[in-house]
């Protein structure tokens, strides 16, 4: 298994929080929180902050948000979507579908905020549906927010995790696009909408995601 030292909160915010969401450690000993992001037993991302007063911004950020979700035993580690407190649940878009590559046009819908979950949502073509159209859904990197170094761990970069492939529309139009179980996209990232279309016509499509945000 591979160590590897950080060299700033952020990063390891960016890697082992925000992007990977490992299930991390930290210790507290000698005046310093050691950070430990274990990834697949391949890895160990570490990261120490030194404990001062006044607290630095680094500190104050591990122990006002991130601290309570470490040292949790995987497979146990407590998600905030599966309490009943949000301020929110779901969110939505629609597009016209006019620009297309091989018969695909790309929609998107950013993430805006920090700890947003989802499981899913509806997808709803109004305009130009016919039999044979079918649709992908991903989250991507549309704005190449990963650093070039970290992309190499997502070999089909700039999508970072696909829950569906391929799945043929309903008669009506329709598309469930449920995930198998709830994710928690990263800020700044998109969820990118990909439909495949059987003819030459544009599509209008909308999407209601199930989207919520811990409180």
């Amino acid at each position: 298994m591979e160590v590897i030292p950080l060299g700033t909160w952020a990063e390891f915010e960016n890697t082992c929080i925000t992007i990977k969401n490992l299930t991390c450690q930290y210790r507290d000993q000698n005046g310093r929180y050691e950070l430990f992001g274990p990834e697949d037993g391949m890895f160990i991302w570490t990261y120490t902050i030194i404990k001062q007063e006044p607290r630095s911004e680094e500190q104050a950020d591990f122990e006002d948000n991130h601290k309570a979700n470490f040292n949790w035993r995987v497979g146990v580690r407590q998600y905030p979507w599966s309490t009943s407190d949000f301020d929110y649940a779901g969110d939505g878009f629609q597009a016209e579908l006019t620009e297309w590559t091989d018969n695909h046009a790309d929609a998107y819908f950013k993430i805006e905020e920090d700890k947003i979950y989802m499981n899913g949502g509806e997808m709803f073509v109004y305009a130009g549906f016919v039999k044979g159209d079918w649709a992908e859904m991903a989250i991507a990197d549309k704005d190449g927010i990963i650093p070039e170094a970290y992309r190499a761990a997502y070999p089909n970069w700039p999508v970072i995790k696909s829950w569906i492939k391929r799945k043929n529309l309903h008669p009506d139009g329709t598309c469930d696009c449920n995930t198998p179980y709830a994710g928690n996209p990263p800020k700044d990232m998109y969820i990118r909408v990909r439909y495949h279309r059987a003819d030459s016509a544009n599509r209008t499509i909308a999407v209601n995601f199930n989207l919520h945000k811990a409180i």
